[in-house]
């Protein structure tokens, strides 16, 4: 199959795979003791929110170090991706090594969003 054929047969796939999951969630919905259980995780998952809010406000530079690390991390892995793409466009090996050396291979995934009218490739 070409490129348009797989991405036709992935919408495809999606509209089905939609359609099974509302029938999945109407058959939940009508499971005896579903709604029970649901509202009772959304209760512990409100409590869960409230704790983690106060250990927040009381550990308040802790939380800040975490948020801030997590933001670097995120640059930095950007920062990586993009450095690995221009090598493996240059046709240039891009393994890396962690600390006990094992070596990492690059993983390229392609996308695809919608286009604005006329500004095909």
């Amino acid at each position: 199959m070409n490129v348009q054929q797989l991405f036709s047969h992935l919408h495809e796939k999606k509209s089905q795979r939609r359609k099974v999951k509302e029938a999945v969630r109407s058959e939940l919905e009508n499971a005896k003791g579903y709604g029970e259980v649901k509202e009772k995780l959304e209760l512990l998952l409100k409590q869960k929110r409230e704790i983690k809010q106060e250990v927040a406000r009381k550990n308040d530079a802790l939380f800040s170090k975490e948020e801030r690390l997590s933001k670097e991390i995120t640059e930095i892995e950007e920062q990586l991706n993009g450095a690995a793409f221009s090598q493996l466009v240059k046709g240039k090996d891009v393994t890396v090594r962690d600390l006990k050396n094992v070596p990492y291979d690059p993983v390229v995934t392609v996308k695809f969003k919608k286009a604005d009218e006329g500004l095909g490739w």
